[in-house]
This record gives C-alpha cells, sequence and structure tokens, in this order.
C-alpha cells in the first residue's frame, strides 16, 4: 500500500485532496487530530512509518525515529506525537 517515500501517500490513502507541501502537511495534521476513526488511521500509520524506516534505512537517515514512533502503543499517542512530524516524513 505505501512505498514509504513520503506523507502525500498519506493524504492519498485518507482520500484528502493534496495541495502544495504546506497546505497538504496541516491537512494530514487536522485528519490525524481528529476524533474519528483513530484505529484506522493509526493502523495505516503504522505501516507507513514502516515503509517509511525501511526507505530511509538504505540512506542511513532518521530509520530510526521512524521505527520507535512506531512502537507507540496508544492509538491516540501515535497520531498526536507523529502529527508534529508529518513535515520530516519523506525520504
Amino acid at each position: 500500500m505505501f512505498k514509504g517515500h513520503g506523507y502525500e501517500e498519506l493524504a492519498e490513502a485518507w482520500g484528502l485532496t493534496i495541495g502544495n507541501d504546506e497546505e497538504t502537511v496541516k491537512i494530514i495534521v487536522e485528519e490525524m487530530l481528529s476524533s474519528e476513526k483513530k484505529d484506522e488511521k493509526a493502523r495505516d500509520l503504522r505501516e507507513f512509518l514502516k515503509t517509511l524506516a525501511k526507505e530511509e534505512e538504505a540512506i542511513g537517515y532518521r530509520a530510526s525515529l521512524w521505527r520507535g514512533l512506531r512502537e507507540i502503543s496508544d492509538d491516540g499517542d501515535l497520531l498526536n506525537v507523529a502529527s508534529r512530524l508529518v513535515d520530516l516524513m519523506w525520504t
């Protein structure tokens, strides 16, 4: 489902309209913090982070951050913390 290339993949998976980078990040953050379907969003996010870590491991960059973030067990906490890092989620 995800290739781990960039946060735009989350927007596409969630059916969000993609704008410029700044707009897309804002839309993804709002979606992460909304109260709807947190379990589904967290599952998608964990899968995305898994592929992102693999991609970044290949270039020696931030892989441990994404692996660690993925380990947060509470869906709400994961989405809350990840929402602050969306603009870094690209390879």
